[in-house]
């Protein structure tokens, strides 16, 4: 914990504030996604002035809690706690940032499900701590963390919506969802949406391809996209990271309509509308990550006991996801195509809708999909 004098103008030694540690990997900041988690923290600490993400960076103070963003570092080892190499990995960086020796914290967050394995270790090496992982769960939870994961199958039924009156509007009824590797979350966007499709739009023919990297690994996202424009998709969804994005960013340029997937693409794939083809990204399908930084502190800072041990739901009800503006596209992701999915985001606020996938698996319960081989065909 940290003096509260910048904040408060009160004496050092009058007041303390809790030390919170935002773990994000990378500094400077990689992207909108995790400049919502970083802008988010600093207004939840209620920090004035200058927090900028970087290595090193002292403790900034606020109202409510003194901040800092944890980074890799190569200079911390994290040997003594039976780990092999520096801050350079999650595992390590996540010691680092609650370690006495390293940052401190009194709260550690992780934003990703990469922080996973690191919460697990240092959350079991620090148990008078206390820790929180966005978009990650743990299964049996731990008591000493909070864990916040996403409804990716509602906001993936969202994009479907979208997805599928586009189709209908541009009369080209040939639709994909490009996945990024297949585990639980990624397979709840594409079923997600899969099930919204076929249900307003019957006769639409929905293809289905996932890749074998987040990263793009060898213009993944390119060839998957190729194979989507060969089978004269007018559509395209992607949840599948910096492949999916690689994908509608190519799908794009060749005239096919695209939505994005965790942050607003565009203004990252799509450069603000800089980009070749921005004119054709209708929306992006949004995991909220500022709402669950948002939570994770205020459950730390005013009722603890609300949030640890468990897994924490956000979904439309809590507004943990959300769609995206439609930017350039508004003529074709049109007023009425736009209130159509705001309502049926209401209906799920309510319980209302049954996105027809199984919430632990990320499988589907019903929907057609043709699914298309990693390497090309059928």
């Amino acid at each position: 914990a940290l003096a509260a004098a910048a904040a408060l103008g009160a004496p050092a030694a009058a007041q303390e504030l809790p030390a919170v540690n935002v773990a994000i990997a990378n500094c400077p900041v990689a992207g909108p996604y995790i400049q919502l988690a970083v802008d988010a923290a600093v207004a939840s600490c209620g920090v004035e002035g200058e927090c900028a993400p970087a290595g090193g960076m002292d403790y900034c103070p606020g109202a409510s809690c003194a901040l800092k963003f944890e980074c890799f570092d190569a200079e911390f080892d994290c040997g003594s706690y039976g780990v092999n190499g520096t801050a350079g990995d999650y595992t390590c960086l996540t010691l680092k940032a609650a370690a006495p020796e390293g940052s401190d914290a009194d709260l550690t967050i992780g934003v990703g499900f990469q922080f996973g394995e690191g919460m697990a270790l240092a959350s079991a090496a620090f148990p008078e701590k206390d820790f929180g992982i966005i978009d990650g769960t743990f299964d049996p939870p731990l008591s000493n963390v909070e864990a916040f994961f996403y409804r990716e199958d509602q906001v993936g039924f969202l994009a479907g919506v979208a997805m599928c009156e586009v189709a209908k509007a541009i009369d080209n009824k040939v639709v994909g969802i490009i996945g990024g590797i297949p585990i639980p979350p990624v397979k709840a966007f594409v079923n997600g949406a899969a099930t919204a499709c076929a249900d307003v739009c019957a006769d639409c023919t929905i293809f289905e391809a996932y890749s074998e990297s987040f990263n793009n690994a060898n213009n993944e996202g390119e060839a998957l996209a190729d194979q989507m424009v060969a089978e004269g998709v007018g559509v395209v969804f992607a949840a599948g990271g910096g492949t999916g994005s690689a994908a509608i960013r190519y799908l794009a340029t060749q005239g096919v309509y695209v939505i994005g997937v965790d942050s607003d693409e565009y203004y990252s794939t799509f450069e603000g509308g800089a980009a070749p083809g921005s004119e054709f990204l209708l929306t992006s399908a949004l995991k909220r990550v500022d709402s669950g930084i948002v939570q994770a502190i205020n459950c730390f800072l005013y009722n603890w006991e609300d949030c640890a041990g468990q897994n924490n739901v956000m979904d439309a009800a809590n507004d943990g996801v959300g769609m995206a503006p439609c930017h350039d596209a508004c003529e074709v992701y049109t007023e009425e195509i736009q209130q159509q999915v705001a309502d049926l985001f209401v209906a799920m606020q309510d319980d209302a809708i049954d996105t027809g996938v199984d919430l632990e698996t990320g499988d589907r319960l019903s929907a057609t999909i043709t699914v298309l081989a990693p390497g090309g065909g059928r």
